[in-house]
């Protein structure tokens, strides 16, 4: 109970424990979101988890070619899904949970949605500042990270 209260405090404070409860049960290269009942891949395509982290070189697609990247039930979050990663209590990169994703790459931290935003245009998330914007050209090299609907 102790352990919750400062939890409670500290983030109110903009601090994030190690210990501090977590909205996210972790499940070898899986990652359950009990806030949204969604289930996250925890590395990035084109990583392999094993070991206990994302091994290999992060991919970079345009949009069109991160929309090919879902497949077994797997498919690209929508900007919404995406964006909830975004833990507001941090304001530097890496801008989500680290334990729960880890190995991402500070230089290329823009993650495509599978919202487009008219023609040539879509909706991504930058995890160095917890930006999201709907005003990027569709074929910028952008990396992706796949969802599927519940446990």
């Amino acid at each position: 109970m102790r352990k919750l209260l400062w939890a409670m405090l500290l983030a109110m404070a903009g601090m994030s424990p190690a210990w501090a409860v977590s909205r996210f049960e972790i499940h070898g290269n899986e990652v359950y979101d009990t806030q949204t009942r969604l289930t996250w891949a925890r590395c990035s395509v084109g990583q392999e988890w094993k070991e206990g982290h994302c091994w290999g070189t992060i991919g970079r697609f345009s949009f069109q070619e991160a929309q090919q990247q879902a497949g077994k039930g797997w498919r690209l979050p929508t900007k919404d899904e995406l964006f909830s990663l975004v833990d507001s209590g941090r304001s530097t990169f890496p801008t989500l949970d680290t334990t729960a994703f880890p190995d991402m790459d500070e230089l290329f931290p823009w993650y495509w949605s599978s919202t487009s935003n008219g023609d040539a245009i879509a909706w991504y998330v930058d995890f160095k500042d917890g930006y999201t914007s709907g005003f990027i050209s569709d074929s910028s090299p952008f990396s992706v990270r796949l969802v599927r609907d519940g446990k």
